[in-house]
């Protein structure tokens, strides 16, 4: 599918580049000039971090985008809610890796309920929530990612939520589709909006070549149908935390595909609450090549 389709300015957000670990026998490249910047979006210009942190405290929702198994971006989310709380906020976190079924779970960890000799000290409530959501297997690296964010929401007393589409219910929509589910299971989606011909082109390119083309057109229609029911199911998780006025911003941790492009959770959001101001700091790795500023940047589909 051709990409001329996409335009040629750039998405308004914030991006925040990260280096990725690495070893060589061979002496190491010049280092990429953006390792550690900030830099805007729109212009390629940079920003301080005192700006971008007065412009997330100024924000109703604030986005993390991250690659998931990248442990430089789980730490500056990190650093992000950190300096959030030191400015006198008490933030909301979304976090798109827990199905909005366990949301009471989380709330559970992160705002337990006082019954004097009956609290469970940390390291047990660790262990429970642990095997509530299923992270208690062997070689499972997932607390040791996201764990160290739960902690500092719970010394906090965070609201925090799930907020991706029950596991069962994307199984079902990547198997049969929309069209084959139960009346049961169609009314635990929420209500959905056509995206834009560009960004579906786009998206169903990506699909495809994610499974090295081998995938029937069905199948991948399936796969993006399951993609916009996530966006649509984590846009009203995060509008309904906006009811909270006294935990501000919304914080989501989310994959950074999610909020590519202005597009997905962003236009979602956006239709679902106008007015609603949302900052976007997407977490770009950096490759053992130096690359331009330019390449850092990422276009916005029209439309």
């Amino acid at each position: 599918m051709p990409f001329p389709r996409i335009a040629a300015g750039h998405m308004p957000v914030l991006l925040a580049v990260l280096l990725l670990a690495g070893c060589a026998s061979t002496p190491p490249p010049p280092p990429d000039p953006l390792i550690g910047k900030i830099v805007v979006g729109t212009s390629g210009a940079e920003l301080d971090r005192d700006t971008l942190f007065a412009r997330m405290a100024a924000a109703d929702v604030v986005y993390l985008g991250e690659v998931h198994d990248n442990p430089h971006h789980q730490a500056r989310q990190r650093d992000a809610v950190e300096g959030l709380l030191a400015a006198g906020l008490t933030p909301t976190l979304a976090i798109e890796f827990f199905g909005s079924e366990q949301t009471g779970w989380l709330m559970d960890y992160t705002q337990p309920k006082e019954h004097g000799q009956m609290a469970r000290p940390g390291p047990v409530s660790e262990r429970i929530l642990r095997r509530r959501v299923g992270w208690d297997g062997d070689g499972d690296d997932r607390w040791e990612r996201y764990g160290p964010l739960l902690e500092i929401a719970r010394e906090n007393r965070l609201p925090t939520l799930g907020i991706d589409l029950p596991p069962a219910l994307r199984l079902r929509l990547q198997r049969v589709g929309r069209d084959g589910l139960s009346p049961a299971e169609l009314a635990q989606l929420p209500p959905t909006t056509a995206d834009s011909e560009a960004y579906a082109g786009l998206m169903l390119d990506r699909l495809g070549q994610a499974h090295c083309g081998y995938g029937s057109p069905e199948s991948t229609a399936r796969l993006y149908d399951t993609w916009r029911a996530r966006n649509d199911t984590m846009a009203t998780a995060i509008v309904a935390a906006l009811a909270d006025i006294d935990h501000r911003p919304t914080v989501v941790i989310v994959g950074a595909g999610h909020v590519e492009h202005g597009q997905s959770l962003v236009r979602r959001v956006a239709e679902l609450r106008p007015g609603t101001s949302q900052l976007t700091n997407g977490l770009r790795p950096v490759t053992a090549e130096p690359r331009q500023r330019a390449d850092h940047l990422v276009p916005t589909v029209q439309g």
